[in-house]
């Protein structure tokens, strides 16, 4: 398996090389911005071993992005941080706050398609559960800082061809700094995925893919986990408006720490059937997957709507864990305008996975965004996430974290935008309290914009 990871990573780096440019050069389009901004903040904290960031402080936030963008391929760049000014001497506190960069490429031509991402970001560990790198990693309820260092390649060959090729490598580097929980652990996830696709005819195909994916945890005690998978499928279009698609793959599963090894393999399957009506869809999937716990069942049912003002699409199912439980399973996903001046965005997901101490889980993400323009200058703004983690099975715990928010905003002159608002966060765990945290903050911002 490392001499096909290998041959596979080689061969990402090496396609801006051997890839040739299918179209001529447009004009280069070149923008970049600059946001600066003031603010004033004061925090309450409870129910923290350590507390660090209780008391007030004034932070400079700097955001610089850069897109550079031609008829084949774009290049974007973002910066940004606070540096932060501590009214109440809180030694542990960073000067620097939430530090992030991203940079992503894309480049493609008639048949091939290029794209890489790499991203850095430090925070609170409480505000990590809701990095886009880390939406289908575990949920981390712990006090202290977070560090993660992501990178992400994909290629598509001959794409609308007889025969298409779509592989992508992923790196996420996890760290943390001042926890509590002595369990915590540094972490490294390496993923590959390839999958190649023959279009049979007009309305059938066929493919054949392989998945592999390794974490990697610094912990002595702790353990690593490798899953793989290789399989076949395919598709077929039953009628204009009605499809079904299938494939049977060969899974395994090995966890492997200081005391003890297990290792699992089984067939697993998947089965989906989609209808499209008018306003939408139907859509019918099961599935079945080999994990280190035993078989893991699942089955969803799931609707989309186009709605006059918006679109709305959900689903709810079933899972099955081999030896557990069965539990419900629901997504949605809502973008509504409520009127012309208001927008309301609901976003709801629920994954069955295995979580960094072996046991099957249900991670829960929900977003909720709402924004009502008050007039010509002025809005209201509120949102609501939350992350959380459910074991299954005897002993379960379950953690949480919650963050809601309130904000004013108001253009005050000169393209100066004036910000205040309140923000409330727990960490809930059946190990221990509840931490809490409490954010009232007014500032000034202003976004700079260049064209050179």
């Amino acid at each position: 398996m490392q001499a096909k990871k290998a041959v596979l990573v080689g061969t990402l780096v090496a396609v801006p090389v051997l890839t040739p440019i299918g179209r001529p050069l447009a004009e280069e389009a070149l923008r970049a911005t600059l946001k600066v901004g003031e603010r004033i903040e004061h925090v309450s904290e409870s129910g923290f071993t350590r507390p660090r960031d209780d008391g007030t402080r004034a932070i400079t936030q700097l955001d610089f992005g850069l897109t550079s963008e031609t008829s084949n391929q774009r290049l974007s760049l973002s910066l940004g941080t606070g540096i932060a000014l501590d009214f109440s001497n809180t030694s542990d506190r960073d000067t620097l706050d939430d530090p992030s960069a991203n940079l992503t490429y894309a480049i493609e031509n008639r048949s091939t398609v290029l794209t890489f991402d790499t991203s850095y970001r430090r925070a609170d560990v409480g505000e990590s559960n809701f990095f886009d790198e880390l939406a289908n990693e575990n949920v981390v309820v712990d006090e202290g800082t977070r560090t993660t260092v992501s990178a992400r390649t994909g290629l598509i060959l001959g794409q609308d061809g007889p025969v298409t090729g779509d592989f992508d490598y992923f790196y996420l580097r996890s760290t943390f700094s001042d926890t509590i929980d002595p369990s915590r652990s540094d972490e490294t996830v390496n993923s590959l995925n390839g999958r190649v696709t023959f279009r049979l005819s007009p309305v059938a195909s066929a493919f054949v893919f392989a998945n592999w994916r390794e974490r990697d945890q610094d912990l002595a005690t702790a353990s690593d986990r490798t899953t793989q998978a290789i399989g076949i499928g395919g598709s077929y279009d039953i009628s204009s408006v009605t499809s079904v698609n299938a494939q049977i793959s060969y899974d395994e599963d090995e966890t492997v720490s200081s005391i003890q090894s297990t290792s699992t393999d089984g067939l697993g399957y998947s089965l989906g059937l989609t209808r499209v009506v008018p306003n939408g869809s139907y859509d019918v999937n099961f599935s079945s997957t080999e994990t280190v716990n035993g078989a893991r069942h699942q089955a969803t049912v799931g609707r989309s709507l186009d709605l006059k003002r918006g679109l709305l699409s959900f689903s709810v199912g079933v899972v099955d864990f081999e030896g557990a439980s069965t539990e419900p399973l629901a997504n949605l996903g809502l973008n509504y305008e409520l009127t012309a001046t208001s927008q309301f965005n609901v976003n709801l997901s629920q994954t069955p996975t295995i979580n960094n101490d072996d046991s099957s889980t249900i991670n829960t993400r929900l977003n909720i965004d709402y924004r009502q323009d008050l007039n010509a200058l002025s809005y209201l703004s509120a949102g609501l996430l939350v992350a959380s983690s459910n074991e299954v099975g005897p002993g379960a715990v379950d953690d949480s974290v919650i963050e809601a928010s309130l904000t004013y905003g108001r253009a005050v002159g000169d393209d100066w935008d004036l910000i205040s608002g309140i923000s409330y966060e727990t960490d809930r765990s059946d190990n221990r309290a509840d931490r809490n945290t409490r954010t009232i903050f007014i500032g000034l911002e202003k976004t700079f914009d260049f064209r050179p």
